[in-house]
């Protein structure tokens, strides 16, 4: 890992708490750079990996684009039309729903690859479930009239990905170990209900450690942003962009920058 990326981060640690929004935003993107510095060190290494390792680069490198958005969408949306000239609004929604978004990224993160990276058997099955879920869902498109010559080849070869898995997670050790009531929701759930873990997402919560009443918490809420409800619409009214409207933004967007160490230290604990 590159050393570099340590010293930065052992500094923005040793950092005392940040008082305006203009320190948290700084706090937040040198961290996003080293993330982001990890997260090519993995490819740069070309250190050999199982096949089903190699998800975690891809999703660190979503990780880092979603907080990038972020960081714009809290420069404030231009509206740019011809009724409302000059009107910079801050989009609370959207940044809401991101956020719930990056928590849920930090989350399968854990749930893949660190809560029991001691055990290769279930960091595989659970792979392999993640992998099957949403290729069995892409299968329904296979009688779509929209979809091209490549397009269709695509999803007759995915459908023979899924044999393969199915095979894998049955024989794998530490999934027969499972109860029977696990196993079937994997290997007896019609396509598009195959889950693409065994935990709910409150159970990820637990056993992941985070503050639940801090984290778990604004996930419930923001989930209000995500489904278009009431709440989603209630800060739509006076959130033209004010230093006033910027601060309390950034002390609720601080909260989101935590994620990133928990994350960035268990990925740097479990893989280097």
């Amino acid at each position: 890992m590159n050393t570099n990326s340590l010293k930065i981060t052992f500094k923005i640690m040793s950092m005392d708490v940040l008082k305006d929004i203009n320190g948290y935003l700084n706090f937040y993107k040198k961290y996003i750079d080293v993330l982001l510095d990890i997260t090519n060190s993995l490819s740069e290494s070309q250190e050999q990996m199982p096949y089903y390792k190699v998800k975690i680069e891809m999703l660190l490198v979503k990780y880092c684009i979603s907080c990038k958005s972020l960081l714009k969408l809290l420069e404030g949306t231009d509206l740019d039309s011809k009724f409302f000239q000059d009107l910079t609004l801050i989009d609370i929604p959207s940044i809401h729903i991101i956020s719930r978004s990056l928590i849920e990224n930090f989350l399968t993160i854990f749930y893949l690859f660190i809560e029991k990276n001691d055990n290769e058997d279930i960091v595989a099955y659970r792979n392999w479930i993640y992998e099957l879920s949403s290729l069995a869902k892409r299968q329904k498109f296979s009688n779509n009239s929209i979809l091209d010559k490549k397009g269709k080849k695509k999803i007759e070869q995915e459908a023979t990905i899924i044999k393969i898995l199915r095979e894998k997670i049955e024989e794998n050790k530490e999934f027969q170990l499972l109860t029977s009531s696990e196993k079937n929701k994997i290997l007896k759930a019609k396509p598009h209900r195959i889950p693409s873990k065994i935990y709910t997402w409150t159970k990820l919560f637990d056993v992941s450690k985070l503050n639940n009443l801090l984290f778990k918490g604004y996930w419930d809420i923001y989930s209000n942003y995500a489904h278009s409800e009431f709440l989603s619409i209630m800060h739509l009214e006076g959130i033209r962009v004010s230093n006033y409207v910027l601060n309390l933004l950034g002390r609720n967007f601080s909260k989101s920058c935590m994620l990133a160490c928990p994350m960035f230290w268990s990925v740097c604990l479990s893989h280097w």
